[in-house]
């Protein structure tokens, strides 16, 4: 993305110097995204989200988010993590999310009480199986646990 569409979707976004616009901060975030800017993907995810700027889509976010912090987007891997935690969330995609912090905790992202609200959910056999996927994960794309 260039820096001027990433200007502009945050101006919209945020409403700096005009008027906010979800929607116009959605698109711009989108074609960014699309390019594989992992801040786009991540702002995106997050629009996605929060229904900002369009219908809520908590599958789509996960998709955006994800990318993101397959990308090294660390900020995205605690949201995605927090995602992942919401009241919609199943087994499964608690121990994602506690993975996903865990990943976040060792690239030097605290994420917080989110971490133990996720883990209340598992057992220790899955919290332990977590954090082996977090070993997995920064191994494969950075070559250490």
């Amino acid at each position: 993305m260039l820096p001027a569409e990433w200007n502009l979707a945050v101006a919209y976004e945020k409403g700096r110097g005009i008027p906010r616009d979800y929607k116009q901060a959605r698109y711009w975030y989108e074609q960014g995204a699309h390019a594989g800017d992992k801040q786009s993907e991540e702002r995106l995810g997050e629009l996605l989200y929060l229904g900002q700027g369009g219908n809520k889509d908590r599958e789509a976010a996960i998709r955006w988010l994800t990318a993101a912090a397959d990308q090294g987007n660390v900020s995205a891997a605690v949201n995605l993590g927090k995602v992942l935690s919401d009241d919609e969330a199943s087994i499964t995609e608690h121990i994602s999310a506690v993975t996903w912090f865990a990943i976040a905790r060792r690239r030097g992202r605290e994420p917080g009480e989110a971490l133990a609200s996720a883990e209340a959910h598992l057992s220790e056999i899955q919290r332990q199986q977590a954090l082996e996927n977090a070993d997995k994960w920064l191994s494969a794309h950075y070559g250490v646990h």
